[in-house]
């Protein structure tokens, strides 16, 4: 695929593709100046071979859009471009049914250059607005991106791919006013792709197959006049504004391979996930999640398909930015819930069934307060061996372990005395670990774990918790001024 930055990746498809809202009087004329300063505004290079007014159309040819950053430069153009005059005050967009892209991108010592062409069938736009209110309305049967070509260090690599969107539809919006700002929403019907490369060093081969229904993207970006985009962190303090979120319904993808240890697979499903990132001077927050996760993987020298199913996963992120004599909040969330493993491959470890083996589960919710103590998106922060930032305090919200019959929950607040340069923390932590006993009791019966290793981790549990009912213990750890550390009300350092 292109490697697009975030300022090109939602403006380049919709603004092939459109949105409505505004209806007033638009000329074809009035509708390139705008599409065209638009892409300038976002970084991007405008050219047109030729431009000619016929009748109630306006045709460009051989429109090409480039963008350069330190490591890439990619292109696109357009063979024929073509703005109709509908006589009702709107203009309707239609493009030639292929397009070229095209991208060299830099990592290391590393040149890699690709060539994709992109085919379309009666996708077209309709416009309205004002010149500085642009709204366009989308509507595109099918798109096909195929790419045939890949260039490593001027080596060919047999790397081929092909992705299908069906029953597109979407609403794109472009507002100028101190700067571009563009509303999308962007549905999908399906998305299919298909891959397929060979490794010429051993001779591997893959082919990759799958498909996603029901993809839903869109968002806002704010590009204020006058910033250059290769420089984000100069953007964000003018006031660029990034904020996109994606959904997806049901989608499943296989891989078979060849290797010289003999075929693999991979198959994998989903119900549903979601990803969303915002940016701003402000902060950043990433999210990404997904639920009914299926995946079945067969490899050389194993017996037995690997099966595992997941039921949910988060990854939720979020922090400040800007350089700040306060303290802002942040958040770390690590979901995984719901692992499922095989009976087949339990059985391989534990063919007794010794072990119960209940869904296990992982989760971290932490928050808290922190000071970039400079701009995080800085050439200064990027060169710095630790973390410009300040932690003021720490919230454990909540913590699960659950597997094999066991559980370890926890939370906590804590603060940090950074008076002293080096952060102490001040707080306490309470923990319930349940079930400990009778899964080291099972490992002993399992020849996986040793008696003497068992009788360690007793006593040493001993030292830092205290029973609380049926193999239950439970433990409170405090952190207080001085760098004491007290566990149950014993001091342990």
């Amino acid at each position: 695929m292109v490697h697009w930055k975030l300022r090109g990746a939602g403006v380049l498809v919709a603004s092939l593709l459109g949105s409505t809202a505004v209806w007033a009087d638009v000329t074809p004329e009035e509708v390139w100046t705008s599409w065209s300063n638009s892409y300038q505004a976002f970084g991007y290079d405008v050219t047109v071979g030729s431009q000619d007014r016929a009748g109630d159309t306006l045709t460009l040819n051989d429109v090409v859009m480039t963008a350069e950053t330190p490591d890439a430069i990619s292109s696109m153009k357009i063979e024929a471009l073509y703005l109709r005059d509908l006589g009702d005050g709107t203009v309707e967009v239609t493009t030639s049914e292929t397009s070229d892209l095209e991208t060299t991108a830099k990592a290391e010592d590393e040149e890699i250059h690709m060539v994709m062409q992109m085919r379309q069938k009666d996708m077209k736009a309709i416009v309205s607005g004002t010149p500085d209110n642009l709204a366009y309305d989308m509507t595109a049967p099918e798109i096909v991106i195929d790419m045939d070509q890949v260039v490593s260090n001027g080596e060919t690599q047999p790397v081929k791919m092909q992705m299908t969107l069906l029953d597109s539809k979407g609403i794109y919006r472009l507002e100028q006013q101190n700067g571009q700002k563009v509303t999308t929403n962007f549905e999908t019907g399906t998305l299919k792709f298909a891959v397929s490369g060979a490794d010429p060093a051993d001779g591997a081969t893959f082919t990759m197959t799958g498909n996603l229904a029901d993809l839903v993207a869109g968002g806002d970006t704010f590009v204020p006049v006058g910033v250059d985009m290769n420089l984000p962190g100069e953007a964000l303090k003018a006031g660029m504004t990034m904020d996109f979120d994606v959904t997806y319904g049901q989608g499943n993808y296989e891989i078979d391979g060849e290797s010289p240890d003999g075929p693999f697979k991979l198959m994998a499903a989903a119900e549903s996930g979601t990803f969303g990132l915002k940016l701003a001077q402000e902060g950043f927050a990433y999210a990404a999640g997904g639920k009914g996760a299926d995946i079945s993987v067969l490899v050389p020298d194993f017996p037995l398909p690997m099966n595992v199913k997941l039921a949910e996963t988060l990854a939720d992120f979020a922090m400040p930015l800007a350089a700040s004599d306060e303290a802002a909040p942040f958040n770390a969330v690590i979901r995984l819930v719901g692992l499922e493993v095989s009976d087949e491959l339990w059985s391989i470890f534990d063919p007794t069934a010794t072990l119960p083996r209940d869904p296990a589960s992982l989760v971290v919710d932490l928050s808290g307060m922190m000071r970039p103590m400079i701009d995080l998106f800085s050439e200064e922060a990027a060169q710095s061996q630790m973390p410009p930032v300040e932690m003021r305090s720490l919230d454990v919200n909540d913590v699960q372990l659950r597997a094999a019959g066991a559980e370890l929950t926890g939370t906590g607040a804590m603060t940090f005395d950074n008076s002293a340069g080096m952060p102490m923390l001040i707080g306490e932590v309470n923990l319930r670990l349940a079930g400990a006993n009778a899964l080291m009791d099972n490992l002993v019966a399992m020849g996986l774990m040793p008696q003497d290793q068992v009788m360690f981790a007793r006593m040493m549990l001993g030292l830092y918790a205290v029973p609380s009912g049926d193999d239950t213990l439970t433990s409170k750890i405090e952190f207080k001024e001085g760098g004491k550390i007290f566990a149950n009300g014993q001091q342990v350092q």
